[in-house]
Protein backbone atom coordinates (compact mmCIF):
# COMPACT_ATOMS: atom_id res chain seq x y z
CA UNK A 1 0.00 0.00 0.00
CA UNK A 2 1.66 3.40 -0.74
CA UNK A 3 2.54 6.02 1.48
CA UNK A 4 -0.06 8.39 1.01
CA UNK A 5 -3.67 6.69 1.04
CA UNK A 6 -6.77 8.71 -0.59
CA UNK A 7 -10.09 8.29 0.96
CA UNK A 8 -13.76 9.20 0.25
CA UNK A 9 -16.03 8.70 2.99
CA UNK A 10 -19.24 9.29 1.55
CA UNK A 11 -23.44 8.55 2.37
CA UNK A 12 -26.79 8.98 1.03
CA UNK A 13 -29.18 11.26 3.02
CA UNK A 14 -32.58 10.79 3.03
CA UNK A 15 -34.86 12.34 5.30
CA UNK A 16 -32.29 12.50 8.02
CA UNK A 17 -32.60 14.84 11.30
CA UNK A 18 -30.28 17.21 11.52
CA UNK A 19 -29.16 16.16 15.50
CA UNK A 20 -28.24 12.50 13.70
CA UNK A 21 -26.18 14.01 10.66
CA UNK A 22 -24.53 16.06 13.38
CA UNK A 23 -23.51 13.01 15.32
CA UNK A 24 -22.38 11.11 12.33
CA UNK A 25 -19.82 13.87 11.19
CA UNK A 26 -18.63 14.51 14.60
CA UNK A 27 -17.48 10.51 14.84
CA UNK A 28 -16.35 10.63 11.11
CA UNK A 29 -14.40 13.64 12.13
CA UNK A 30 -12.67 11.86 14.44
CA UNK A 31 -11.95 8.72 12.43
CA UNK A 32 -10.68 10.89 9.80
CA UNK A 33 -8.28 12.92 12.56
CA UNK A 34 -6.87 9.76 13.28
CA UNK A 35 -6.02 9.09 9.84
CA UNK A 36 -5.28 11.66 8.89
CA UNK A 37 -2.27 11.74 11.86
CA UNK A 38 -1.19 8.33 9.88
CA UNK A 39 -0.53 10.28 6.45
CA UNK A 40 -3.82 9.59 5.08
CA UNK A 41 -5.73 12.27 3.15
CA UNK A 42 -9.64 12.17 3.65
CA UNK A 43 -12.37 13.89 1.97
CA UNK A 44 -15.85 13.81 2.70
CA UNK A 45 -19.10 14.05 0.26
CA UNK A 46 -22.24 13.86 0.87
CA UNK A 47 -25.49 13.33 -1.46
CA UNK A 48 -28.98 14.11 -0.63
CA UNK A 49 -31.71 12.26 -2.46
CA UNK A 50 -34.45 13.95 -0.47
CA UNK A 51 -37.27 15.97 -2.32
CA UNK A 52 -36.37 18.96 -0.49
CA UNK A 53 -32.55 19.93 -0.04
CA UNK A 54 -31.74 19.23 3.70
CA UNK A 55 -28.81 21.48 3.09
CA UNK A 56 -28.50 24.85 1.58
CA UNK A 57 -24.85 26.54 0.69
CA UNK A 58 -24.99 28.78 3.42
CA UNK A 59 -26.33 25.93 6.43
CA UNK A 60 -23.62 23.52 4.60
CA UNK A 61 -20.99 25.46 5.62
CA UNK A 62 -22.02 26.15 8.77
CA UNK A 63 -22.70 22.78 9.41
CA UNK A 64 -19.24 22.01 8.59
CA UNK A 65 -17.26 25.25 10.04
CA UNK A 66 -15.46 23.32 12.32
CA UNK A 67 -14.32 20.56 10.62
CA UNK A 68 -10.16 20.14 10.50
CA UNK A 69 -9.54 16.53 9.70
CA UNK A 70 -11.01 16.38 6.49
CA UNK A 71 -9.08 17.19 3.26
CA UNK A 72 -12.51 18.94 1.53
CA UNK A 73 -16.09 18.14 3.27
CA UNK A 74 -18.95 18.89 -0.17
CA UNK A 75 -22.60 18.25 -0.48
CA UNK A 76 -24.32 17.17 -3.44
CA UNK A 77 -28.20 17.69 -3.89
CA UNK A 78 -29.50 15.34 -6.23
CA UNK A 79 -33.20 16.39 -6.70
CA UNK A 80 -34.76 13.19 -6.92
CA UNK A 81 -35.04 10.18 -4.53
CA UNK A 82 -31.94 7.95 -6.29
CA UNK A 83 -32.07 4.89 -3.99
CA UNK A 84 -28.96 4.06 -2.13
CA UNK A 85 -27.18 2.45 -4.81
CA UNK A 86 -27.45 5.66 -7.59
CA UNK A 87 -26.82 7.73 -4.81
CA UNK A 88 -23.07 6.27 -4.10
CA UNK A 89 -22.41 6.16 -7.58
CA UNK A 90 -23.01 9.31 -8.53
CA UNK A 91 -20.96 10.51 -5.49
CA UNK A 92 -17.90 7.98 -6.52
CA UNK A 93 -18.19 9.12 -9.88
CA UNK A 94 -15.82 11.81 -10.05
CA UNK A 95 -13.48 10.17 -7.30
CA UNK A 96 -10.06 9.69 -8.22
CA UNK A 97 -9.28 8.07 -4.71
CA UNK A 98 -7.76 5.02 -3.77
CA UNK A 99 -10.20 3.79 -1.41
CA UNK A 100 -14.30 4.68 -0.57
CA UNK A 101 -15.95 4.11 2.53
CA UNK A 102 -19.51 4.01 2.03
CA UNK A 103 -22.14 3.79 4.88
CA UNK A 104 -25.16 4.75 6.14
CA UNK A 105 -25.45 8.74 7.30
CA UNK A 106 -26.45 7.58 10.73
CA UNK A 107 -23.30 5.08 11.16
CA UNK A 108 -21.01 6.69 14.06
CA UNK A 109 -18.12 5.73 13.17
CA UNK A 110 -14.91 4.57 16.21
CA UNK A 111 -11.96 6.70 16.15
CA UNK A 112 -9.98 4.25 15.11
CA UNK A 113 -12.61 3.19 12.12
CA UNK A 114 -11.00 4.35 8.81
CA UNK A 115 -7.86 3.17 9.74
CA UNK A 116 -8.65 -0.14 11.27
CA UNK A 117 -10.71 -1.10 7.82
CA UNK A 118 -8.19 0.53 5.77
CA UNK A 119 -5.42 -2.45 7.59
CA UNK A 120 -7.65 -4.84 5.73
CA UNK A 121 -6.09 -4.12 2.63
CA UNK A 122 -2.60 -5.17 3.53
CA UNK A 123 -3.83 -8.40 2.19
CA UNK A 124 -3.62 -8.13 -1.96
CA UNK A 125 -6.61 -10.39 -2.01
CA UNK A 126 -8.54 -7.94 -0.08
CA UNK A 127 -11.29 -6.52 -1.79
CA UNK A 128 -14.31 -5.13 0.50
CA UNK A 129 -14.01 -4.85 4.69
CA UNK A 130 -17.06 -4.46 6.28
CA UNK A 131 -17.52 -3.38 9.70
CA UNK A 132 -19.37 -4.78 12.38
CA UNK A 133 -22.65 -2.95 13.37
CA UNK A 134 -23.56 -2.08 16.67
CA UNK A 135 -26.30 -3.14 18.85
CA UNK A 136 -27.53 -5.17 16.19
CA UNK A 137 -26.29 -6.55 12.71
CA UNK A 138 -27.13 -9.26 10.51
CA UNK A 139 -26.14 -12.91 11.74
CA UNK A 140 -22.78 -13.17 9.89
CA UNK A 141 -21.26 -16.30 8.68
CA UNK A 142 -17.54 -15.93 8.60
CA UNK A 143 -13.99 -17.80 8.82
CA UNK A 144 -13.11 -17.19 12.58
CA UNK A 145 -9.79 -17.58 11.48
CA UNK A 146 -9.28 -15.52 8.37
CA UNK A 147 -12.61 -13.89 8.76
CA UNK A 148 -13.55 -13.63 5.17
CA UNK A 149 -17.32 -13.85 4.23
CA UNK A 150 -19.27 -14.07 1.15
CA UNK A 151 -20.74 -10.57 1.39
CA UNK A 152 -20.65 -6.86 2.89
CA UNK A 153 -23.56 -5.08 4.57
CA UNK A 154 -24.03 -1.78 2.78
CA UNK A 155 -24.31 -0.46 6.06
CA UNK A 156 -20.52 0.46 6.38
CA UNK A 157 -17.39 -0.53 4.03
CA UNK A 158 -14.52 -0.01 2.31
CA UNK A 159 -13.41 -1.15 -1.47
CA UNK A 160 -10.50 0.05 -3.36
CA UNK A 161 -11.76 3.13 -5.30
CA UNK A 162 -10.31 1.65 -8.66
CA UNK A 163 -12.26 -1.78 -8.23
CA UNK A 164 -15.70 0.26 -7.54
CA UNK A 165 -15.12 2.50 -10.54
CA UNK A 166 -13.73 -1.25 -12.84
CA UNK A 167 -17.28 -3.03 -11.77
CA UNK A 168 -19.83 0.19 -12.16
CA UNK A 169 -20.48 0.57 -8.98
CA UNK A 170 -23.98 -0.68 -7.58
CA UNK A 171 -26.24 -2.22 -10.22
CA UNK A 172 -28.74 0.77 -10.63
CA UNK A 173 -30.82 -1.34 -13.46
CA UNK A 174 -31.70 -4.01 -11.69
CA UNK A 175 -31.60 -2.77 -7.95
CA UNK A 176 -33.18 0.26 -6.59
CA UNK A 177 -33.05 -0.21 -2.69
CA UNK A 178 -31.68 -3.76 -0.64
CA UNK A 179 -29.59 -6.52 -2.21
CA UNK A 180 -27.46 -4.09 -4.14
CA UNK A 181 -24.64 -4.50 -1.28
CA UNK A 182 -24.82 -8.36 -1.92
CA UNK A 183 -24.66 -7.99 -5.84
CA UNK A 184 -21.87 -6.24 -5.49
CA UNK A 185 -19.86 -8.20 -3.26
CA UNK A 186 -20.54 -11.37 -5.33
CA UNK A 187 -19.17 -9.44 -8.34
CA UNK A 188 -16.34 -8.11 -6.31
CA UNK A 189 -15.44 -12.15 -5.53
CA UNK A 190 -15.76 -13.17 -9.50
CA UNK A 191 -12.75 -10.74 -9.86
CA UNK A 192 -10.76 -13.63 -7.55
CA UNK A 193 -11.08 -10.80 -4.40
CA UNK A 194 -12.44 -11.60 -1.00
CA UNK A 195 -15.08 -9.92 0.96
CA UNK A 196 -13.39 -9.48 4.89
CA UNK A 197 -15.68 -9.08 8.00
CA UNK A 198 -13.82 -6.57 10.32
CA UNK A 199 -15.30 -7.07 13.83
CA UNK A 200 -12.53 -4.94 15.23
CA UNK A 201 -14.44 -1.83 13.71
CA UNK A 202 -17.87 -1.43 15.78
CA UNK A 203 -20.28 0.72 14.39
CA UNK A 204 -23.25 2.41 15.83
CA UNK A 205 -26.27 1.40 13.66
CA UNK A 206 -29.32 2.44 15.10
CA UNK A 207 -31.52 -0.96 14.62
CA UNK A 208 -33.72 -2.53 17.18
CA UNK A 209 -35.36 -5.86 17.43
CA UNK A 210 -38.82 -6.47 18.77
CA UNK A 211 -39.70 -8.21 22.02
CA UNK A 212 -39.54 -11.82 19.84
CA UNK A 213 -35.81 -11.28 19.08
CA UNK A 214 -36.92 -10.18 15.63
CA UNK A 215 -36.04 -7.43 13.50
CA UNK A 216 -37.80 -4.23 12.78
CA UNK A 217 -37.68 -3.72 9.44
CA UNK A 218 -39.29 -0.34 8.14
CA UNK A 219 -42.14 0.09 6.18
CA UNK A 220 -39.54 1.18 3.39
CA UNK A 221 -37.17 -1.79 3.17
CA UNK A 222 -39.99 -4.13 3.73
CA UNK A 223 -41.74 -2.78 0.36
CA UNK A 224 -38.35 -3.31 -1.59
CA UNK A 225 -37.10 -6.13 0.24
CA UNK A 226 -39.65 -8.78 -1.80
CA UNK A 227 -38.57 -7.39 -5.60
CA UNK A 228 -34.78 -7.01 -4.97
CA UNK A 229 -34.30 -10.22 -3.34
CA UNK A 230 -36.46 -11.88 -6.40
CA UNK A 231 -34.15 -10.02 -8.82
CA UNK A 232 -30.92 -11.02 -6.91
CA UNK A 233 -31.91 -14.49 -6.93
CA UNK A 234 -32.46 -14.66 -10.52
CA UNK A 235 -29.43 -12.89 -11.55
CA UNK A 236 -27.59 -15.14 -9.61
CA UNK A 237 -29.28 -17.96 -11.49
CA UNK A 238 -31.94 -19.18 -9.00
CA UNK A 239 -34.63 -18.33 -11.10
CA UNK A 240 -36.91 -21.14 -9.36
CA UNK A 241 -36.37 -19.33 -5.91
CA UNK A 242 -37.14 -16.20 -7.78
CA UNK A 243 -40.50 -16.97 -8.92
CA UNK A 244 -41.07 -18.68 -5.92
CA UNK A 245 -40.56 -15.14 -3.53
CA UNK A 246 -42.79 -13.01 -5.48
CA UNK A 247 -45.44 -15.83 -5.37
CA UNK A 248 -45.25 -16.66 -1.53
CA UNK A 249 -45.58 -12.94 -0.85
CA UNK A 250 -48.43 -12.31 -2.90
CA UNK A 251 -50.14 -15.47 -1.41
CA UNK A 252 -49.31 -14.61 1.93
CA UNK A 253 -49.89 -10.68 1.39
CA UNK A 254 -46.46 -9.47 2.57
CA UNK A 255 -45.66 -5.90 2.17
CA UNK A 256 -44.90 -4.96 -1.31
CA UNK A 257 -45.79 -8.72 -2.60
CA UNK A 258 -49.08 -7.94 -5.29
CA UNK A 259 -46.30 -5.03 -6.78
CA UNK A 260 -43.41 -7.68 -6.97
CA UNK A 261 -44.94 -10.05 -8.52
CA UNK A 262 -46.46 -7.77 -11.08
CA UNK A 263 -43.49 -6.01 -11.98
CA UNK A 264 -41.39 -9.11 -11.64
CA UNK A 265 -44.20 -11.24 -14.42
CA UNK A 266 -44.01 -7.68 -16.46
CA UNK A 267 -40.04 -7.68 -16.94
CA UNK A 268 -39.89 -11.38 -17.49
CA UNK A 269 -42.59 -11.15 -20.15
CA UNK A 270 -40.51 -8.28 -21.80
CA UNK A 271 -36.98 -10.55 -21.32
CA UNK A 272 -35.84 -7.35 -18.91
CA UNK A 273 -35.00 -9.40 -16.10
CA UNK A 274 -31.01 -9.10 -15.16
CA UNK A 275 -28.77 -11.52 -17.16
CA UNK A 276 -28.05 -14.89 -15.37
CA UNK A 277 -24.34 -15.54 -14.24
CA UNK A 278 -22.72 -17.92 -12.13
CA UNK A 279 -24.69 -20.88 -12.98
CA UNK A 280 -22.72 -23.25 -11.17
CA UNK A 281 -22.89 -21.30 -7.82
CA UNK A 282 -19.79 -20.94 -7.29
CA UNK A 283 -19.88 -17.52 -5.86
CA UNK A 284 -23.42 -16.87 -5.04
CA UNK A 285 -25.12 -19.45 -2.25
CA UNK A 286 -28.92 -19.16 -1.16
CA UNK A 287 -28.76 -21.72 1.29
CA UNK A 288 -32.73 -21.50 2.79
CA UNK A 289 -36.19 -20.67 1.49
CA UNK A 290 -37.90 -20.23 4.65
CA UNK A 291 -42.15 -21.02 4.31
CA UNK A 292 -43.12 -17.22 5.94
CA UNK A 293 -40.90 -15.49 2.70
CA UNK A 294 -37.77 -14.12 2.63
CA UNK A 295 -34.21 -15.54 0.68
CA UNK A 296 -31.62 -16.22 3.03
CA UNK A 297 -27.93 -15.89 1.36
CA UNK A 298 -25.01 -17.76 3.00
CA UNK A 299 -27.29 -17.62 6.22
CA UNK A 300 -26.76 -14.09 6.91
CA UNK A 301 -30.02 -12.61 6.40
CA UNK A 302 -32.48 -11.61 8.96
CA UNK A 303 -36.11 -13.31 7.49
CA UNK A 304 -38.59 -9.79 6.91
Amino acid sequence: MKESVHIQVQAVLYKNKPEELAQALQAAEAAAEAAKTAGCRVTLRWGDATGEPLFTKQTWTQFTVDLRAFGKASYQFFGKNTGYGGGNNLLAEESEDDFLLIMNPEILLPPDGILSLLSVFQNPDAGIAEARQIPVEHPKVFDPVTLETEWASGACFMIPGPLFRELGGFDTKTFFMYCEDVDLSWRVREKEKKVFYQPAVGVYHPRRLNSAGENQASVTEQNHTVLSEALLAYKWSYPEYARERVRLAEALGMPGGREAREIFLQRENEGTLPECRDPEHRIAHITQFPENGGLVFTGHRYWL
